[in-house]
């Protein structure tokens, strides 16, 4: 593949571990919960933007799902993917990015959010710089269904205050 981790690894000289079935099980599985997020979100009411192949992997021969989003400075380009993106009522979308964790993480994330995660807080960072709308953080517990829900950098508390959504922390 051509991920930032495998391009990495041959600039550093070394040989990239191929995908073996136990990586394509991964990938189908957290897919699939990524999935359910979706359509536990759809049946709260919110209307969904999914989350299809996205066709910038396919032209570099990558299958990957989600909603392709790139951020260009001058230093660096950051290519990513979002989970999906909720429609507001004023034809605007907002970034909904999903976390699937096990009933431990889910616990320990819920008694101290991004506190032990700083990557997940940086992730969800650049997906909002480029899209340049607050989100939605998501966190389904795939042991016991439980969600998590944040919206993250609502500093003009635009997504509340215009009851747009009612997410709650």
């Amino acid at each position: 593949g051509s991920s930032s981790r495998v391009l990495a690894a041959q600039k550093l000289g070394y040989e990239p571990k191929q995908r073996d079935i136990e990586d394509e099980e991964a990938l189908a599985y957290y897919t699939m919960l990524e999935s359910i997020s979706g359509q536990m979100l759809e049946a709260e009411g919110y209307k969904i933007e999914g989350s299809e192949l996205c066709a910038e992997c396919l032209k570099r021969g990558v299958e990957r799902h989600g909603i392709h989003v790139t951020i260009s400075t001058p230093l660096f380009l950051l290519v990513g993917h979002l989970d999906r993106r909720i429609k507001l009522l004023n034809g605007k979308s907002i970034p909904v990015e999903i976390k699937s964790l096990g009933k431990n993480s889910w616990t320990k994330f819920k008694n101290n959010p991004f506190g032990d995660s700083p990557e997940y807080i940086a992730q969800e960072l650049c997906y909002l710089e480029a899209e340049q709308m607050p989100g939605v953080y998501w966190v389904l517990c795939r042991d016991t269904g439980k969600v998590l829900r944040y919206i993250v950098n609502d500093f003009g508390n635009m997504l509340n205050k215009n009851n747009l959504l009612h997410f709650e922390k």
